[in-house]
């Protein structure tokens, strides 16, 4: 459908826009400058914004430059927006409220926008959900918004999709009462104008004054603060949670937060009802109070957890259980907090990533399970519980591909791994609202630390127990991280006779061709500045691919090679057990080795595998048992050599002949 604003004002729009809109819907309004391709205001109270400083020269330049966004309800003088997010839906609309068809209707990808005025009172900005059937465990389905104060609505511009929005009816808003219009009987409609009369009824009246003076009935402020503030507190976490709309993101505020907002809403309850008394009652006893109060009514646990097939990017929430995948508006019952800071484009593409950067150093098969393994970073969780290993040539790329993959993530969304702390008490506390850990250019003993056995629980969906500073109590914190950890040499892992676990937890991808002749500076940032969208897609295809292997094999799917890597790893782990199992045998006659004999036999060993051996008072504390384990011989203090007792061992002899 042809973009009437563009289309049909052309020379008008494209000349001056504002004049366009104030034209069509009024000069009594407030506009608000938009970023190109994008949905919400960027600067700081946006929401506050009068006529009078709209009209002000520079703010109307930066209007012309972007996207132009209305302010509505009250600062508009009651232009109201209703928002239905598909055209079936809006059409059905359109039967309960013929009186809409006459009015201004526009769109941006898909659904519809009603624009009216509305005379008398009307409720502010509300999300409308779709009532789930009694006792069924879905979550409720958004079905648009009721958009008035406290919120806007994009009028003009570029879609984050792409497309135009568009004029679907060019007409003026019709005025209209809110008690007339018509809603969808399915809908659960939360606005009450009676909200105060229930608050009294469940909770009590709000204050009463006696001899003793004001006394407040704090129920009743703390059911209207949960009510009125889009917060929530995470039990598990013991954490706060405020709805950042304008981002799509819940996102952690202080217990300080919290006591601001309520001083803020005594405050302006105290000055409607004419109560002085109320506003000197906000003592810091009282806030804290109210604040602890206050956990109970918002309380929510796991809402965090993550395993959906959405993906939240800067300019919605990316839907791949659809097909194709379907870009949503943000909504607080996503109940995200991570996403990325890069907005999605289908037309976009990342020549230079792929060509200078991975085709230059990898081989096809490992830059698909790069690729898969990339798209299991934007899902956000580990279903295959792998942990990722870059290893090889340095200078090869290893770390600038991670440093891409951290910016495309969102750097808030990332902890550093240190294996040599991981087992202390506070360490995993640091994870909690992470997705993604990075050990990057670790030295090759970084999973030979004692800590490193908590990896295996950091991916493998184990519940943990983390505790915080200056906390009281432990917190639950699920492990179901992505993990990456590159090297410039060969790494070796701290078995502790558990090899099959890292068997199933390990993927490694070799760096083996020479560095690039010509550095680039900062070139990771430089790749997501010009090609942040296209790496965006290339993952976004990756998790698609991924999605596909879990579902017919559980799990990542490697070639021979890649598996093989992974038995070298784990075998040069564990290497004096291979070497006492490849090269000592049990001899049939009465010859005997000695410590030194066997060591020596290592040695060899070692280097034929080109293999980093383990130190000498390691091999001699590992050695007895190994053997006894292995070939059932104990070890002997009396091995003869030349007249001298030495330790060793008898029955056996070492060949490292077909090495």
């Amino acid at each position: 459908m042809a973009n009437d604003i563009v289309d049909n004002h052309k020379g008008t729009a494209a000349a001056d826009p504002v004049a366009m809109i104030q034209a069509l819907v009024g000069k009594d309004i407030v506009l608000l400058p938009i970023p190109r391709g994008q949905k919400a205001p960027k600067f700081p109270g946006w929401n506050q914004v009068t006529i009078q400083q709209m009209l002000e020269e520079h703010y109307l330049k930066r209007l012309r430059k972007g996207n132009i966004g209305v302010l509505l309800g009250s600062p508009s003088n009651g232009l109201c927006s209703i928002d239905v997010d598909n055209d079936e839906e809006a059409e059905r609309f359109i039967a309960l409220n013929p009186q809409l068809n006459s009015t201004l209707q526009t769109r941006g990808a898909r659904g519809r926008n009603f624009w009216v005025r509305v005379e008398g009172s009307y409720p502010k900005l509300t999300i409308l959900e779709i009532q789930r059937p009694p006792h069924s465990a879905e979550p409720e389905k958004k079905w648009g918004e009721w958009r008035s104060t406290g919120g806007q609505t994009v009028i003009w511009g570029r879609h984050p999709s792409g497309c135009d929005y568009q004029i679907i009816n060019k007409a003026k808003p019709i005025e209209v009462s809110f008690d007339s219009l018509v809603w969808p009987s399915e809908l659960n409609l939360p606005w009450d104008f009676g909200l105060y009369e229930q608050l009294v009824r469940e909770h009590g009246e709000p204050f009463v004054c006696n001899k003793r003076g004001v006394q407040l009935n704090h129920p009743f402020f703390v059911a209207q603060f949960a009510t009125e503030h889009p917060v929530i507190y995470e039990a598990d976490e013991a954490e706060f949670y405020y709805y950042q709309e304008s981002v799509g993101l819940w996102q952690k505020v202080s217990k300080d937060w919290i006591k601001c907002q309520f001083s803020a809403s005594l405050k302006q309850f105290a000055d409607h009802e004419r109560q002085s008394d109320i506003e000197r009652k906000r003592t810091n006893s009282l806030l804290d109070g109210l604040t602890n109060m206050v956990k109970g009514f918002i309380e929510k646990r796991e809402v965090f957890s993550r395993g959906r097939k959405v993906i939240h990017v800067a300019n919605g929430m990316l839907h791949l259980d659809t097909k194709p995948p379907e870009l949503r508006e943000f909504w607080p019952k996503y109940y995200s907090r991570n996403r990325s800071p890069i907005s999605l484009d289908p037309s976009a593409d990342c020549p230079r990533f792929k060509n200078e950067l991975l085709a230059t150093a990898l081989d096809p098969d490992d830059i698909s399970l790069l690729q898969r393994w990339c798209g299991a970073l934007l899902l956000g969780d580990n279903k295959a519980q792998r942990i990722m290993m870059l290893v090889g040539t340095a200078g090869g790329g290893k770390s600038t591909v991670v440093e891409v993959l951290e910016r495309v993530i969102g750097i808030e969304n990332i902890a550093e791994l240190r294996t040599d702390i991981l087992g202390e008490r506070f360490e995993l506390y640091r994870f909690i609202g992470k997705t993604f850990l990075t050990g990057k250019d670790v030295p090759a003993e970084f999973l030979m630390r004692k800590g490193a056995a908590t990896l295996k629980k950091l991916v493998g969906n184990d519940l943990l127990s983390p505790e915080g500073k200056n906390s009281n109590g432990s917190f639950q914190l699920r492990g179901d991280f992505n993990v990456v950890v590159t090297c410039n040499s060969r790494l070796r892992v701290r078995l502790e006779g558990d090899a099959d676990a890292w068997r199933r937890r390990l993927m490694i991808i070799e760096y083996t061709r020479p560095k690039p002749t010509t550095r680039i500076s900062d070139f990771g940032s430089l790749l997501v500045r010009e090609e942040g969208p296209g790496i965006l897609l290339w993952m976004l295809q990756g998790a698609v691919e991924h999605l596909n292997e879990l579902a017919t094999h559980g799990d990542f799917v490697l070639t021979a090679r890649q598996a093989e890597r992974v038995e070298q790893l784990l075998a040069e782990s564990d290497s004096v057990r291979e070497f006492v199992r490849q090269c000592i045998r049990v001899s049939g006659g009465r010859e005997t080795l000695t410590v030194q004999e066997i060591c020596q036999g290592y040695s060899h060993f070692c280097s034929t595998q080109d293999w980093h051996p383990v130190a000498p008072a390691t091999l001699e504390r590992e050695l007895p048992s190994l053997l006894l384990e292995i070939h059932g011989v104990a070890k002997r203090n009396d091995i003869d050599r030349d007249g001298r007792a030495q330790r060793g061992f008898k029955g056996i002899e070492c060949d490292t002949s077909g090495l």
